[in-house]
């Protein structure tokens, strides 16, 4: 029983430290970007070097124009200078990325 516990509390712990913290703009960018119409789901892939994945229905073409509107709303949330990064993929391939997986994005933006 002891051995059970041990483990469950070593996994949390594991779990804590390697978290990232999300910045107070980067919490208020990713809201007004879930606001966005067509956008299905994002998240911080890595916020520490500011990268964010985005999920959006294909059209056929490049997303690369609305990865340059999201980065706006860096700004406009009160993001600091610096790179930052937009990948947008269809939901498929978003779902593959959260359970580490991997693909092709459609669109891609790199903010300043």
């Amino acid at each position: 029983m002891r051995i059970i516990f041990a483990l469950m509390f070593a996994t949390m712990f594991v779990g804590v430290a390697n978290s990232e913290t999300v910045q107070p703009w980067q919490a208020r960018a990713l809201k007004m970007v879930k606001a966005e119409k067509q956008v299905l789901d994002a998240r911080w892939k890595s916020p520490s070097v500011n990268m964010l994945h985005v999920a959006m229905q294909p059209d056929g073409g490049s997303r690369n124009g609305f990865a340059e509107y999201l980065c706006m709303m860096f700004k406009q949330a009160g993001g600091p200078d610096g790179l930052k990064s937009v990948y947008i993929y269809d939901p498929a391939t978003y779902n593959a990325y959260k359970n580490g997986g991997s693909g092709s994005d459609i669109g891609l933006a790199a903010c300043r």
